[in-house]
């Protein structure tokens, strides 16, 4: 796998063929054309849950310890680690359809994501159909931000500028979680940061930044 944005393009044809133009050839109308440069995921591994209205986010199991990359550059603008969880007990196990509600408000539990990050990714970096969708919600110019939770080790503190497919940690079964796994979320919104107002974000589908099978 790897970190390349752009296309692959196969010549099938005498390169001798090929001319330059000028600008004075192109005409008023013409437009470069649309790339998708959708981002990979953060891990391989098989959705375990899909993005949903109730689920806004999506599971990709991996072994306890995957390491985890950014999807893109960006600036790391909230990390919690979680205080509650133990080498003995790392997760609460959430139960069918309700969850773990008791962790939800708690802080020493990561309000349920166990330790999580959430990184902040600029308008202009972003794939055209996430840009579109914001610009449908009059957030043009705004963020997207990328949640990754449950995590075992975090290696970026608030702040930090990251890279695209920089690790930023490793995968874990903290908080509330019922196995080794990555559950992250994608959200729009204007807000230099989301402390205390992750949920005021908008939840996209994945799918609109990530390259989702």
């Amino acid at each position: 796998t790897g970190w390349i944005r752009g296309d692959l393009v196969e010549l099938s044809i005498d390169c001798a063929q090929f001319t330059f133009i000028s600008e004075d050839e192109v005409g008023p109308d013409a437009k470069p054309p649309i790339i998708s440069n959708k981002f990979p995921l953060p891990v391989d591994g098989a959705i375990t849950t899909p993005y949903t209205r109730s689920h806004r986010g999506l599971d990709l199991a991996a072994p306890m310890g995957t390491q985890l990359l950014a999807a893109a550059d960006g600036l790391c603008i909230r990390r919690i680690d979680c205080e509650a969880c133990t080498e003995d007990r790392p997760n609460v196990q959430p139960r069918p359809g309700v969850g773990c509600p008791e962790l939800f408000k708690r802080k020493d539990w990561g309000f349920g994501y166990g330790n999580f990050l959430v990184i902040r990714h600029n308008y202009e970096v972003l794939p055209p159909a996430l840009r579109a969708e914001m610009d449908k919600q009059n957030l043009t110019g705004g963020f997207a931000y990328v949640l990754y939770a449950h995590m075992s080790r975090l290696d970026v503190n608030i702040g930090d500028p990251v890279k695209q497919g920089q690790p930023i940690g490793l995968t874990g079964n903290h908080g509330c979680s019922s196995g080794p796994h990555l559950h992250f979320e994608v959200r729009i919104g204007k807000d230099e940061t989301v402390d205390g107002r992750w949920l005021n974000q908008t939840p996209v589908n994945p799918n609109l930044m990530f390259v989702v099978d």
